[in-house]
C-alpha cells in the first residue's frame, strides 16, 4: 500500500509540475509552438533593398506544400515534399506548369526564420511585444528585431545586415491554420 501511495503521489507530482511548466510559457513561446505545430500560415514580407526599392514577397505554408508569389517578375513558385523528395512547380517560358525535383539544399523553407527563433533570445518590452536581446543580434544577423503579437498572428520588424547593407524588413504572419495550397496541374 505504501508503494502504491508513493507511486500515486509521484504521478500526481509529475502531473502538477508539467502543468505548471506549460502555464509558465509566455505569449511568444506559445506563438512559436503554435506555428511549429500548425506549419500553416500566410506571410507577407516587405523590405527596402538598395537599388531595388521596396520589395514585397508573399509566401504561404500548408504542411508539406509551400508557395512564394512572384518576386521581381520571376513568377509564382510552389513546392511540395513527398517521401523525402522536394518538387518545385513553376511556369516555363510558354506559360506551361513544370514539376521538377530539386535538391533539399536549394530550397529555402517558408519557416526558416521561424525554425531559428528561440523565445529565450527575446525580452518582453511591452504587453505582446518582444525585443531580441542585444547579445543575440549577431547570431541572428540583424541590427534590431522586435516581434509584436497580434490577434491573428504576429509582426516581425527587423533590420537585416547582408554583405554590409542594412535592409529594413517587416514580416507579417497571419491566417495560422487557415491556409490551403492547391498545387498547379502539370500536363
Amino acid at each position: 500500500m505504501k508503494k502504491f501511495l508513493m507511486f500515486l503521489f509521484f504521478g500526481l507530482f509529475l502531473f502538477v509540475v508539467s502543468g505548471c511548466t506549460e502555464s509558465k510559457k509566455n505569449d511568444l513561446e506559445k506563438f512559436i509552438d503554435l506555428l511549429e505545430e500548425k506549419q500553416n500560415c500566410e506571410m507577407k514580407m516587405e523590405m527596402t533593398v538598395p537599388m531595388l526599392g521596396k520589395v514585397t514577397i508573399t509566401a504561404k505554408a500548408d504542411g508539406n506544400k509551400g508557395y512564394v508569389g512572384s518576386v521581381l517578375g520571376m513568377g509564382d513558385i510552389y513546392t511540395e515534399e513527398v517521401d523525402g523528395k522536394i518538387y518545385q512547380y513553376y511556369q516555363d517560358l510558354t506559360g506551361k506548369w513544370v514539376k521538377e525535383e530539386i535538391a533539399a539544399e536549394d530550397v529555402e523553407s517558408e519557416f526558416d526564420i521561424i525554425d531559428e527563433l528561440e523565445a529565450d533570445d527575446f525580452d518582453k518590452i511591452e504587453d505582446k511585444k518582444y525585443e531580441l536581446k542585444e547579445e543575440k543580434r549577431e547570431e541572428y544577423n540583424v541590427e534590431s528585431f522586435v516581434i509584436t503579437l497580434t490577434d491573428d498572428g504576429a509582426i516581425f520588424e527587423f533590420e537585416m545586415i547582408e554583405e554590409g547593407l542594412h535592409v529594413p524588413v517587416t514580416l507579417t504572419i497571419t491566417k495560422i491554420g487557415e491556409v490551403e495550397i492547391q498545387l498547379p496541374k502539370v500536363d
